[in-house]
């Protein structure tokens, strides 16, 4: 059987595509982590971990989507002044630090990830027609 969508495989493959791409300094830059993963700490501690930057987490961040959209709305309508403002209305509700000395862990087994990946992916191949 044919699946009717291609496994395309993890997000992870796009990491050293996206860093070149990024600028080397930002004036202001937020990139949120929310959904489910966000609703658990030990997710939210692995990236900090793992970028080497602070990871913020919002209350109930599996409705981040319903949140920002109202946001939108809300300035649309006037309702706050612009986006900014919108920050100080959603707060973070915790804060997980980067612990430099798991880095090395992790680096490590990103190199075996990668390796792994490159010598399977003819078998991801095979197994989805």
């Amino acid at each position: 059987m044919t699946p009717f969508v291609k496994w395309a495989g993890g997000k992870g493959q796009l990491v050293d595509r996206i860093k070149a791409r990024m600028p080397a300094e930002f004036g202001r830059y937020y990139e949120p982590f929310v959904g489910g993963g966000a609703l658990s700490p030990v997710t939210s501690q692995i990236l900090a971990d793992v970028t080497g930057r602070t990871v913020q987490t919002v209350a109930s961040p599996q409705n981040a989507g319903s949140v920002g959209a109202a946001a939108v709305m809300a300035v649309g309508l006037g309702l706050v002044p612009d986006l900014d403002a919108v920050g100080t209305l959603i707060p973070p509700e915790r804060t997980f630090s980067p612990r430099t000395e798991n880095r090395a862990v992790y680096d490590r087994n990103y190199a075996v990830f990668r390796k792994l990946y490159a010598a399977n992916k003819s078998h991801f191949r095979a197994l989805n027609g």
